[in-house]
């Protein structure tokens, strides 16, 4: 009788064991959260003969990565895979020399894959290719849609690095491609009249065309000095209208043509973020500003502590007033890349130059 007493209570032991692991092993396979020494396991199961890495689109070292498509009969593409597939396809089309394409697959890609150094590097590549082809207004498509959302985010040091040799070859494409008196890109002919003026010329198509051009601009392109103006001279005039988007979080000043870049520059901001972001208009251009201070009054350009510089361009908006974009004093010039202005945009003395002698009054300039 003992040995059949102990037989059964070995048998239902056995029994309760198996249930309790079918129990466990089902809660693992729907999904539910099991408690093992205290801890919960998993809120997610795996998926089969993925070797224990989390399913396509869980964080890892807790960071999000969108979820990969899963090939048909294959494993799930890693995180890296379609940024790996634009690139390859960038590659091969400029093995192929196919600048056109280029240009497709950088519009598209870039505003996913400008963080990557090796996505940059192929861009800027087929910038060069079309320049060299002589095909100047892709080479600056390609440089526009590039340089547009890199500047998105945050730059470091190796990126204002690299960043610099973009510029560079930006320049030398809008040298060819607007800055360039036989061009004829987005442009038109006037042929200088007795007693003309490039401020009257200037003036006459902001009038009757609302082509907003200023003299500096027409200076510019035509490389020809206002008092070189001769009559019967022809003049090339731009058509399109200039607008400024100001980059916060990488400190760059974009000026557009239009929907292509002409210029970057770097800039300072406001302390504390003082410089707001919100879309404004050019008011008015002053050269050699006086500075109002808060609490003394008028500061006159020159003296040291007027901040101003050379060049002020003042803004304005609905909501704000007070705020332009203005030069900076040479024992200043560190400022630039940071937040230490009172909330203008702070520019070098060479770049404000310029960009005071481009931008007409009108001109939308957004800061985000």
């Amino acid at each position: 009788m003992r040995y059949v007493l102990l037989t059964l209570v070995l048998a239902a032991a056995a029994w309760f064991g198996y249930g309790f692991l079918a129990g466990d092993k089902e809660a693992r396979a729907s999904g539910k959260d099991v408690p093992v020494a205290g801890e919960v396991v998993s809120q997610v199961p795996l998926e089969p003969g993925s070797g224990g890495s989390p399913p396509a689109g869980e964080p890892k070292g807790g960071e999000a990565t969108p979820a990969a498509p899963r090939p048909k009969g294959g494993k799930a593409a890693g995180p890296s895979r379609t940024a790996d597939a634009g690139l390859g396809r960038l590659e091969r089309t400029l093995s192929r020399g196919d600048t056109k394409e280029a240009a497709r697959i950088v519009k598209a890609e870039a505003p996913r894959l400008a963080s990557s150094r090796e996505f940059r590097a192929l861009a800027e590549k087929a910038a060069r290719k079309a320049f060299r082809a002589g095909e100047l207004e892709r080479a600056a498509r390609i440089l526009t849609d590039l340089v547009d959302s890199w500047t998105r985010g945050p730059l470091g040091k190796d990126d204002l690095a690299e960043l610099e040799g973009v510029r560079r070859l930006l320049n030398r494409v809008m040298d060819e491609l607007l800055f360039n008196p036989g061009g004829a890109w987005r442009s038109r002919t006037y042929k200088v009249k007795r007693g003309d003026a490039l401020e009257r010329i200037a003036r006459h198509f902001g009038r009757a065309e609302g082509n907003r051009i200023t003299a500096g601009f027409l200076e510019a392109v035509n490389r020809t000095p206002a008092q070189r103006l001769r009559a019967g001279q022809n003049l090339r005039i731009p058509l399109g209208k200039f607008h400024v988007v100001v980059e916060k979080k990488s400190f760059i000043l974009k000026l557009f043509l239009d929907d292509i870049l002409v210029r970057f520059y770097r800039v300072g901001l406001g302390k504390d973020g003082k410089t707001p972001s919100a879309r404004f208009t050019v008011l008015l251009k002053q050269k050699n500003p006086v500075w109002w201070h808060p609490t003394k009054g008028p500061i006159p350009h020159g003296h040291p502590d007027n901040p101003l510089g050379d060049y002020f361009i003042k803004l304005k908006s609905d909501r704000y007033t007070g705020f332009g974009i203005h030069g900076t004093r040479e024992s200043e010039r560190d400022s630039i890349g940071k937040e230490e202005s009172q909330g203008c945009v702070r520019m070098l003395p060479e770049d404000v130059k310029e960009l005071f002698s481009f931008l007409p009054k009108g001109a939308e300039v957004l800061i985000r």
